[in-house]
């Protein structure tokens, strides 16, 4: 009976400073609060996967409002996609795609038979 009037006397000082405590909020981590007024970036990548015939690339800058760049994806008929974008406050986004015929489509991934165990009556 002890043990249950401490357990009852312990969840209520615990529920009574909980609802004491100040609630703070957390702030965002990695930011110190002030924002660059002119960011500027540059980045590219590319990848050329023999096993999965995955083949991309892309470039981008940045230079104050201004974004521009490209990205190529081989596409499953072997053509190549091009897209060339350009951002800005005047005219915001802009995009012109453009197709150029490829080489033969790359192959299809191969087929495996799932294992069916033998069924002996």
């Amino acid at each position: 009976m002890k043990f249950l009037q401490f357990a009852f006397v312990f969840a209520s000082a615990t529920l009574a400073l909980a609802q004491v405590a100040p609630y703070q909020v957390a702030g965002v981590a990695g930011t110190d609060g002030e924002v660059d007024p002119h960011p500027k970036y540059e980045f590219q990548y590319s990848v050329a996967d023999p096993v999965t015939g995955d083949q991309k690339s892309q470039q981008e800058t940045r230079d104050g409002d201004k974004v521009q760049g490209f990205y190529t994806v081989v596409e499953s008929d072997g053509s190549l996609r091009r897209v060339e974008y350009y951002a800005d406050a005047v005219s915001g986004f802009t995009a012109t795609v453009s197709h150029q015929p490829g080489g033969p489509a790359p192959p299809a991934p191969a087929t495996y038979q799932n294992y069916r165990p033998e069924v002996v009556a």
